[in-house]
């Protein structure tokens, strides 16, 4: 095989050199960028090579940078004798690898560690978030942050006061009344039976407040109403209201009722949370049931006589409907009228179906715990990712009804407009 040898000038030796360092300084050579992007002036620079701390590097991140990883692929041999030496240092240094957080989506925190500090300085973060991990509340999120300079101590929450959780048993409370003692006759205040039952139906909640965390709780998520009353005209206070007016009036009483005896417990109501619905006649009246039929009226003589009670138009006293051929043509619109005025009781019904959820409330805290030379080290809490279930132990308890869909929100919409005899 023959060689060929070729005579290369000064002034071409010059021109090559200088090709290669123009190269070099406008980052031509790929190679030389990685080995001056990663050493950093840093001995102790070093990347994870753990399995286990790859493994669990990342919940409360972002991934670590490209310089990061470049390390590692420069000089793993370096990195794991690093890491081993941190290890070797501290048992707490997997556990705080986990948590070393970027929680501004920048990796800020985990490029000071690995690229920045001698190990001395990480030895030394170290040590104190040993000491001060048993303080740590487990039952939040933590992260460490790392920055250079002072720490401003800053509070973490959420845009809007809370944060809801899912429960995997959603907790939704029915509570119903019928008959006669439902409602006063011609009021909208509250009665004496209701008001008893709404406070036995808010004082079951108190075994699951018991049992909520400090920065748990109970936040209404649905709150649903219905109200329904009979065809008999309103009388007394009431002569001038529609039935539909009464009925809504009623609504609002009891909601508030309710909403009050809930906020006392420290249960967050939303605003314009409550649905309102009524009884299905499909005049839209809000009623249920017939029209009045026959009643016992008392002559001017004493004498009893059963006699048609006045059938109003929307529930007033005075809009009544006079021909007779109008009344005949209405009066089974709505069903055969009863016998007696009892047992139209059925119709004055009140159902509640309220479904509560678990939220956790903004935590307001961050700790500093040291500042080593010009870098300082904080634990920041944050509200746990996760799902929290209503305790088993007074789920039993419940008359339950299971999540809106199906046949189950049929039977959840019945419940609310539907006499319960249908």
């Amino acid at each position: 095989m023959n060689k060929n040898l070729f005579n290369v000038s000064d002034l071409e030796k010059s021109r090559i050199i200088e090709m290669h360092v123009n190269a070099t300084k406008k980052q031509y050579l790929s190679e030389q960028t990685v080995n001056q992007e990663v050493t950093t002036g840093n001995k102790d620079a070093y990347g994870p090579t753990s399995s286990t701390v790859q493994n669990g590097y990342g919940p409360n991140t972002t991934s670590v940078s490209q310089r990061v990883k470049n390390v590692v692929k420069r000089d793993p041999e370096n990195s794991k004798r690093v890491e081993d030496e941190l290890m070797a240092a501290s048992t707490s240094y997997e556990d705080f690898m986990i948590h070393l957080a970027n929680w501004n989506n920048q990796p800020t925190s985990s490029d000071i560690w690995f690229l920045k500090l001698n190990n001395e300085t990480r030895k030394a973060f170290l040590n104190e978030y040993t000491r001060q991990l048993p303080a740590i509340n487990k039952k939040l999120d933590y992260g460490i942050e790392i920055s250079k300079g002072g720490v401003t101590t800053t509070e973490t929450a959420t845009s809007d006061g809370t944060t809801s959780v899912s429960s995997d048993t959603p907790l939704l409370l029915p509570y119903r009344r019928v008959g006669k003692d439902t409602f006063i006759d011609n009021k909208a205040d509250i009665s004496p039976a209701v008001q008893q039952g709404i406070d036995q139906y808010v004082e079951q909640l108190k075994d699951i407040i018991t049992d909520l965390e400090p920065n748990q709780k109970l936040i209404i998520k649905r709150f649903d109403i219905g109200a329904s009353a009979s065809r008999f005209r309103n009388t007394g206070e009431a002569k001038n209201l529609t039935w539909k007016q009464l009925i809504e009036n009623r609504i609002d009483t009891i909601s508030n009722y309710t909403e009050t005896k809930l906020k006392t417990l420290g249960v967050l109501v939303p605003e314009n949370i409550i649905v309102r619905h009524m009884g299905q006649n499909p005049d839209g009246s809000g009623t249920s049931g017939p029209n009045p039929g026959k009643i016992p009226v008392k002559d001017t003589a004493g004498n009893v006589k059963m006699t048609q009670a006045a059938l109003s138009k929307d529930g007033t006293y005075d809009n009544i409907i006079t021909d007779q051929r109008e009344i005949n043509k209405n009066l089974n619109v709505y069903g055969v009228p009863h016998q007696t005025k009892e047992e139209y009781d059925q119709y004055k019904w009140l159902s509640i179906v309220i479904e509560f959820e678990i939220v956790v409330e903004p935590v307001k805290a961050v700790k500093e715990l040291q500042k080593i030379g010009e870098y300082s080290m904080v634990i920041k809490t944050r509200e746990k990712v996760g799902t929290y279930k209503f305790p088993e132990k007074v789920l039993p308890k419940w008359n339950k009804m299971r999540a809106s869909s199906g046949n189950d929100a049929k039977k959840q919409l019945d419940f609310l407009t539907k006499c319960p005899t249908f």
